[in-house]
């Protein structure tokens, strides 16, 4: 179910993005990092992006809350122009073993370093 929800959460994203070329991409991910999970990201392609933002931000509890789950913010800019294939992956880092969830979009980076999202790759 976490991971369908995952999916539909990045569908989401993805058909707001679909049809525009903006100078930040902003990426916002559920996460529990008191789990050892976290989101990861690497890219691939002609192009390139460059890392504006990282941050973690933990959800509101009460006082006595221990390992209460947050949101995870990447924030993209364009550095190259060219195809970029982005992979966004909740992990753990000691693990080797296959991801619970890949996020793959394709990304384009225009002469302008704007950057367009297309659908996820499934």
């Amino acid at each position: 179910m976490r991971r369908f929800s995952l999916f539909i959460l990045g569908i989401s994203f993805v058909f707001l993005l679909a049809s525009c070329s903006t100078p930040e991409l902003r990426f916002s991910l559920n996460e529990n990092p008191t789990t050892g999970y976290q989101w990861q990201w690497k890219q691939d392609g002609t192009g390139r992006i460059r890392l504006l933002e990282d941050e973690y931000l933990q959800q509101k509890q009460g006082a006595k809350s221990v390992g209460a789950a947050g949101v995870r913010t990447f924030v993209f800019t364009g550095e190259k122009a060219g195809d970029v294939t982005l992979i966004l992956s909740y992990r753990r880092s000691w693990e080797t073993t296959d991801f619970d969830v890949n996020l793959m979009y394709h990304l384009k980076v225009s002469d302008k370093m704007e950057v367009s999202i297309s659908p996820p790759i499934r």
